[in-house]
């Protein structure tokens, strides 16, 4: 804990960054491993993201111990290793279990990418598990906290959401 970082080496060079907050104690042992042009398993989460794009790699970071801890994560990649994500600035962090399970997308407002650098990362994460990179799947440049429809009368409906964040936008029309 107390902001202490920690780096995971491959032949010498960084591939990952971990920053671990004040909070918890942090886990007795790291194990990690680089998977380099390795193709990620279940990329489209069951059908349900078929037009997302990955990287041809993945992280596999698993820890021992620990309890109540919270970390800052930044991978460093490969520009060759964008896979179908079309531009390294596309990036988005992506997570799953290692037991299987679906990928957690960490949107445009989570991720931070340092196109100069080569990585890209999530502040405040608080599990281990497989990291890949994907492009934002999402085309609205709003993340929905709640949509729904209310029928109002006999021919009518009303529409009703409120949203954890807007990108470029003012106003609905």
């Amino acid at each position: 804990g107390n902001g202490n970082t920690q780096h995971a080496l491959v032949f010498g060079d960084t591939v990952a960054t971990i920053v671990w907050s004040n909070t918890g104690t942090v886990p007795s042992s790291i194990n990690g491993t680089y998977h380099t042009g390795a193709l990620i398993s279940n990329p489209t989460n069951n059908g349900t993201a078929t037009g997302a794009h990955y990287m041809d790699v993945f992280w596999r970071i698993n820890v021992t111990g620990g309890s109540f801890y919270n970390y800052d994560l930044n991978l460093r990649y490969d520009p060759n290793m964008l896979g179908t994500v079309p531009s390294a600035t596309d990036l988005k962090l992506a997570k799953k279990p290692t037991t299987g399970g679906w990928w957690t997308h960490y949107g445009s407002t989570a991720t931070t990418v340092d196109t100069v650098a080569a990585n890209f990362g999530v502040n405040g994460l608080s599990d281990f598990s497989d990291f890949t990179g994907t492009s934002d799947i999402s085309p609205l440049p709003v993340v929905l906290n709640r949509f729904e429809a209310v029928k109002e009368g006999s021919t009518s409906a009303g529409l009703y959401w409120n949203t954890a964040s807007e990108k470029n936008s003012d106003h609905f029309v």
